[in-house]
């Protein structure tokens, strides 16, 4: 009878043992989740011979999926039909964006990269020598912003701003740019990567001119809804995303879309 019952004890136990291995060893993750992909450039590029998608956030998921085995499906969308769709629980998460009030209340933003935000200022209006600071108190000058993404501002220059009516809004970074540029506006923080995406682009200082803010970072993240998306699920993903942070990789990536002096911005 001894002898029978440590037998069935050790089937049992050796059983939960090699389920706990076979625990350990698997991905990640081995579902398929809806994702949607920032639509502007640089972070989405679309190469037409050969037919391919290209940009940062292209790289970043690829990365992702090949240490998670999470698979992505999904389309590029600028960020106002994405709060739609993850607010209707028809898309798991969203790549990349700014954390908003807004857009905490639907899904969880997990940290990416942050970076030194930088003041684009149309030709016309930039004082050499000018901080960041001065251009804000100066209550002449407007800033033209992306809808959605007010935590470009902190909150004590975002209520002073709404207050004067200083902000005027545009839904795509190509938008705010022209409201620079056509004098609707004469300042507005974008990034680092879209600086050089400007110059590649033929935009010269005369047109637009850039000064960087080290004392405020802004955040950049991927949100996941928060009814689509396990806790579980959730805190894999996100430790997924801290090892590619702690082993360099997003920085990597980011090397690929800024300059080797503005990536010193970027952590």
């Amino acid at each position: 009878m001894n002898i029978f019952r440590l037998h069935l004890l050790c089937v049992i136990f050796c059983g939960f043992s090699g389920i706990a291995e076979a625990q350990e060893v698997a991905p990640v993750c081995s579902r398929t989740f809806s994702v949607g992909t920032l639509s502007e450039s640089p972070y989405f590029l679309y190469s037409k011979g050969p037919a391919k998608t290209l940009g940062l956030v292209k790289d970043f998921l690829d990365e992702f999926q090949k240490r998670s085995g999470c698979k992505f499906s999904g389309s590029p969308m600028n960020h106002v039909r994405a709060y739609d769709d993850i607010k209707n629980l028809r898309l798991d998460m969203f790549a990349l964006l700014a954390p908003s009030e807004k857009w905490n209340k639907v899904a969880d933003s997990l940290l990416i990269y942050s970076f030194q935000r930088v003041l684009f200022i149309r030709g016309a209006s930039y004082v050499e020598g000018k901080t960041v600071q001065q251009y804000l108190d100066d209550p002449k000058v407007k800033f033209a912003n992306l809808i959605g993404t007010e935590s470009s501002f902190t909150p004590v220059e975002l209520e002073k701003l709404l207050k004067q009516k200083r902000i005027v809004q545009s839904s795509s970074p190509d938008g705010v740019v022209k409201l620079v540029t056509s004098g609707q506006a004469q300042v507005a923080f974008l990034t680092p990567a879209y600086l050089r995406y400007l110059r590649k682009k033929g935009v010269s200082e005369k047109e637009v001119q850039a000064v960087f803010d080290e004392k405020v970072y802004s955040d950049v993240g991927l949100y996941v809804s928060k009814k689509r998306v396990s806790v579980r699920e959730s805190a894999q993903i996100r430790g997924t995303i801290e090892s590619m942070r702690s082993d360099g990789t997003i920085m990597q990536i980011m090397g690929k879309y800024v300059s080797p002096e503005d990536l010193k911005r970027y952590k």
